[in-house]
């Protein structure tokens, strides 16, 4: 890998981005072919909104999730180059992550013009939870994902080229990742902030009071835009999210850990530190999925990318960065404390502005001999590029068992029961059935209505209405049984 990576450094950086771009790409489809199989909630939803907007029901589009753009790209491409709406997410999934790949190449070509820094990003990126876990699922992350790596490049190519144009497509760049998820919105007052920082050292030959006008200026048209055009008024109810985030995880933060005890003692020591004890478990917690998530190689990684960018980056550029991966690691903490969420999914926009230092600190390692002696030297090498293509393998077998959701439509499927015979909520199991359009009747007129036989719910009939109902199903088969299915 080292030599490869060598030779690679004969190649001009361009040309060496291109293959970059081009081997990721080869990747990213084979990932989709092996691991694309199964559909996330999510993804489903937005099927289900994309084939309502396809029909001409934007009111029950909107009914389902008040964001309406991303299921309009899904229906535009369905209707319009003939395919299923699962092809045309994952099709949309998969430009918007190569947007991501590129934009994130062209930031390492923009620090340092070195074809072994490219070959080190493309390594990186082919070993990152995004493409690990979330390229196969339907999310509209995709798209922030695509929004912020082009938003930084275009910054970064500010800072260094004092182009306005930069400036201005680095601001739409943020904008357009808004449209898709609105906390990319709370980048903008950071980038404001890095300008009139840069303005008032006089390196952009104007006032510090003529920036402040400038940027606000800028602010206020973007913000007004955001508003007036027809087609992303759907997002407007969501406007409204960030501050809702932040003050409920304030007043959850104040209430105290819900644990409860028999032991007497333990509850009267617990009752003296209900918030401390919350704190404490939130931090704990946060950090120890961060460190879960990033890795320790990557970690090991991140730390010597930062040493080495502190030395040969611009001190605005390596702070702006920064200052992006504290703003994206407040999302995910903000979702924790105001609705006790965590997943890895809210961590990869902050871990693709990790990415870049992780990838000058493998730059640093191979190719910038420290102080060590060359055997030491040479066994770190050969360990982190192991544990690299372990990691990559890893990546590409991804072995997942058939969801529940499957299961009971697969079950349908065998038993070979007409869909008019079924009452079924759950969008993932009507997906799964071939039946994308929504269930007209409650569970109350299903009961009432004779020409129903089966019954498939994510919870157990009560005993008042299962009375002439027969348990033939239950999903999985253990205590966390959470489909069940009845027959009349």
């Amino acid at each position: 890998m080292n030599t490869l990576l060598n030779r690679l450094n004969a190649l001009p950086a361009q040309c060496s981005l291109w293959l970059g771009v081009m081997f990721i790409f080869v990747i990213a489809i084979l990932q989709l072919i092996l691991n694309a199989e199964s559909v996330n909630r999510d993804g489903v939803l937005y099927i289900f909104q994309a084939k309502a907007i396809a029909d001409g029901n934007e009111e029950v589009a909107r009914s389902l999730h008040p964001s309406l753009i991303y299921p309009k790209w899904i229906a535009f491409l369905h209707s319009h180059f003939a395919l299923t709406f699962a092809q045309a997410a994952h099709y949309l999934g998969l430009s918007f992550f190569m947007l991501s790949s590129y934009f994130f190449l062209k930031i390492l070509n923009l620090m340092k013009a070195d074809s072994r820094l490219i070959g080190c990003g493309v390594l990186i990126v082919l070993t990152s939870l995004a493409l690990d876990k979330y390229l196969v699922m339907i999310l509209r992350d995709h798209a922030l994902w695509a929004g912020l790596m082009a938003a930084m490049f275009f910054y970064l190519r500010w800072m260094k080229e004092k182009s306005r144009l930069c400036f201005f497509i680095s601001v739409l760049s943020i904008w357009f990742a808004g449209l898709f998820r609105v906390e990319a919105l709370s980048i903008i007052p950071v980038m404001l902030g890095f300008a009139i920082w840069i303005a008032s050292q006089d390196q952009m030959g104007f006032s510090k009071k003529n920036a402040v006008r400038i940027l606000m200026a800028l602010l206020l048209v973007s913000v007004i835009g955001y508003f007036c055009l027809d087609f992303i008024i759907a997002s407007f109810p969501r406007m409204g999210e960030l501050s809702h985030y932040a003050l409920q995880g304030l007043v959850q933060l104040a209430q105290p850990l819900p644990i409860t005890t028999h032991d007497i003692w333990l509850k009267e020591l617990i009752s003296d530190h209900p918030h401390l004890l919350k704190g404490s478990f939130f931090a704990n917690l946060f950090v120890y999925k961060w460190i879960m998530a990033v890795g320790l190689v990557q970690l090991f990684l991140l730390v010597k990318g930062y040493q080495y960018l502190r030395g040969h980056a611009s001190p605005y550029a390596l702070h702006f960065l920064l200052g992006v991966a504290g703003i994206t690691l407040l999302w995910p903490a903000l979702n924790l404390m105001a609705v006790n969420v965590l997943t890895s999914r809210y961590l990869v926009p902050h871990f693709w502005i990790l990415m870049i230092l992780i990838s000058a600190g493998l730059f640093h390692i191979l190719f910038n001999p420290g102080s060590i002696q060359k055997k030491l030297q040479r066994l770190i090498k050969i360990t982190i590029l192991v544990l690299l293509l372990i990691r990559f393998v890893d990546v590409l077998i991804d072995s997942r068992k058939p969801s529940i959701d499957y299961q009971a439509a697969n079950w349908v499927t065998q038993h070979q029961i007409p869909i008019e015979d079924i009452f079924v909520t759950n969008l993932r199991i009507r997906y799964y059935m071939n039946q994308l359009s929504l269930p007209l009747e409650s569970l109350k007129e299903a009961l009432a209505d004779s020409r129903v036989k089966y019954f498939i719910l994510d919870r157990s009939m009560p005993e008042a209405d299962s009375k002439f109902l027969t348990l033939v199903k239950s999903l999985p088969n253990n205590e966390s049984t959470k489909i069940y299915i009845y027959q009349r």
